[in-house]
């Protein structure tokens, strides 16, 4: 029998613990992009329903149906504000700043 030397024991466990970081950061990246694309089809829903809604809450109530709608859109877009997370290649949140109009950022 051959007898494995103690750096090939120490290097496949370094490896093997590397691989399970890479899986797990993978993962993670692939459920922050699964969220942000379900809650854009779950505001394109709500969005195509929400002018009949403030439709038929107007007739019952009196109430404007524009300001109803635009109410509802407010909601809708705050219920689902994941939907406008811009993510980066890492798969983290873009955080946008704003440094004012005459200003140029260089990544």
């Amino acid at each position: 029998m051959r007898r494995i030397l103690p750096e090939i024991l120490h290097s496949q466990k370094e490896l093997r613990l590397a691989l399970q970081a890479v899986g797990r950061k993978l993962g993670m990246y692939m459920k922050r992009r699964e969220k942000v694309k379900h809650e854009g089809e779950r505001r394109s829903i709500f969005l195509r329903y929400l002018g009949e809604v403030a439709t038929a809450v107007s007739s019952v109530n009196g109430k404007d149906r524009q300001e109803l709608f635009e109410a509802l859109v407010s909601a809708a877009r705050r219920k689902t504000a994941t939907a406008d997370v811009l993510l980066g290649e890492d798969g983290k949140p873009i955080e946008e700043e704003n440094f004012g109009e005459n200003v140029i950022v260089v990544v």
